[in-house]
């Protein structure tokens, strides 16, 4: 009874598949063909990749269509193709898929994976006006300081030069966000209170 159940699903799982792939076959680019279930996956090497697209760039055209695993993925192998993608018709092809256990622990505040809507617009707005070249002339003075605090404490400990490194980052990029003076250290015990 159990064997004619589990095969009556994996059947009906593989059947549902098959039509899947069919429908999407129609409207997705060439590529080569893969494996059911795994697809593409054992087709394309965990070492130096870029070959394997390289050539099947030159078989199948700049634009070709691969499933790994039965994720859906579309490579461009070509820069002429990428920027007519993703830099001309930006706002078509910019989303991304919605990330549900990241929204649930970042409420929402996750600027780099959120999907294409008025509240990233606004937010790339804002960082793109922040990170122009035009703007970051004005940070200079900031990492000139950082750079003069961080280069002393190397010389008087040298032994706990990643804590300075770490020290110089986050001074500067608290000193550019909020206009804090430089931190002198990162950490404080009981003694500095």
């Amino acid at each position: 009874m159990w064997d004619t159940l589990l095969f009556s699903i994996g059947f009906l799982v593989v059947t549902l598949r098959v039509i899947k792939a069919l429908q999407l076959g129609q409207k997705l680019p060439p590529g080569p063909s893969g494996f059911p279930i795994v697809g593409n996956l054992f087709q394309i090497p965990t070492s130096q990749p870029w070959l394997v697209f390289d050539q099947w760039t030159k078989q199948y055209g700049p634009i070709f269509y691969l499933n790994i695993a039965g994720q859906d993925t579309i490579v461009l192998g070509t820069h002429k193709a990428a920027v007519d993608l993703l830099d001309r018709r930006a706002n078509i092809y910019s989303d991304r898929p919605d990330y549900i256990v990241l929204n649930m622990l970042t409420s929402g505040m996750h600027w780099g994976f959120s999907r294409l809507n008025d509240l990233w617009k606004r937010q790339r707005r804002r960082v793109h006006e922040t990170l122009r070249a035009q703007t970051a002339k004005e940070y200079f003075a900031y990492q000139e300081i950082e750079s003069v605090i961080m280069l002393d404490q190397m010389l008087t400990d040298p032994e706990n030069f990643l804590d300075h490194f770490q020290r110089a980052s986050t001074s500067l990029t608290l000193s550019i966000v909020y206009g804090w003076s430089p931190l002198l250290m990162l950490r404080c015990n009981l003694s500095c209170l």
